[in-house]
């Protein structure tokens, strides 16, 4: 650009995912005059990315997963003084959150219909079963807000869409936690959707501090859908935990549990980064928290 030569109004700056959040990896896309084409330009990267990975059959959950390991993450500046409404569109523009529709949109070819009809299943089923239990937690929630809540951290985050897993997701806690058996499990749901509830399901009959020892160290053996299952279950307990927690949990108790669902999610070793980039968040979150509280006592 030439001395005293005014900038356009917007430019993008390209992230390569691999390299996330690197200046020296980072490069100038180009600069517009207006943002409808810098938008357009990012998204075509996006898209572009996407096309080249895609392949019939691929999951949503695994396309998204190879765009944030290696795929670029366009963003835009704004150079020039531009109105508000301007302005906020290109904040709110981010294209991992377009990565992720497109994967879903290319990816989820199951009828819509059946997919609904089979949550409403699954959540009916759980909600009976749960119906007079409630969370530890000082506010005491109705039980059924958690599985709820593990199956959408798997569709909004990990970008899971597969039916069996959810179903799982919101069935989690049946057997461990309800009188619930395997077999009648079966018979309501499919056996791949049972397999995914067993994997998750802690014996009872063990001493408690044994079933916490097997989490760990059966965790890298769990099927994929379990690992997920497994550490959405997690990423909900620590965040339940920090922000609502049992009344009668000491502080020590906190940090004990922290450190333990660490310890599971790094034997899980998932493969899928956004729900383990959430759960490493919320563990530091939940820490400074505590760190907080403890000098508050000092």
């Amino acid at each position: 650009m030439r001395e005293g030569e005014r900038k356009k109004n917007f430019e993008v700056f390209v992230d390569d995912n691999y390299h996330y959040m690197d200046e020296d990896e980072r490069y100038s896309g180009g600069e517009f005059d207006y943002y409808e084409e810098a938008i357009e330009y990012c998204i075509g990267k996006v898209d572009n990315f996407l096309r080249e990975c895609y392949k019939p059959g691929i999951k949503a959950e695994d396309l998204y997963d190879h765009y944030l390991h290696f795929g670029e993450d366009p963003f835009i500046r704004i150079n020039n003084e531009a109105d508000k409404e301007i302005v906020e569109i290109i904040k709110k523009y981010s294209s991992r959150d377009y990565a992720k529709k497109q994967s879903i949109d290319m990816c989820n070819t199951a009828g819509v219909t059946e997919v609904i009809e089979k949550l409403l299943e699954a959540v009916n089923f759980a909600a009976f079963k749960h119906r007079d239990q409630r969370r530890k937690g000082a506010s005491a929630e109705p039980y059924i807000n958690h599985p709820i809540a593990v199956a959408k951290l798997l569709t909004d985050v990990a970008v899971v869409y597969d039916i069996d897993i959810l179903q799982a997701a919101i069935l989690h806690d049946t057997i461990e936690d309800t009188e619930t058996t395997r077999k009648e499990l079966y018979k309501h749901f499919s056996k791949a959707v049972t397999d995914y509830v067993v994997e998750v399901t802690d014996d009872k009959l063990l001493p408690k501090a044994e079933r916490k020892q097997l989490q760990i160290v059966n965790a890298p053996h769990k099927s994929k859908g379990a690992k997920f299952i497994k550490l959405a279950d997690k990423i909900c307990n620590v965040t339940d935990v920090m922000n609502d927690p049992p009344t009668h949990w000491s502080l020590e108790r906190r940090k004990e549990y922290y450190d333990w669902a660490e310890q599971v999610v790094i034997s899980l070793d998932c493969e899928n980064s956004a729900l383990v980039r959430l759960f490493e968040k919320r563990v530091e979150e939940a820490r400074e928290k505590l760190g907080d509280n403890l000098l508050t006592l000092s």
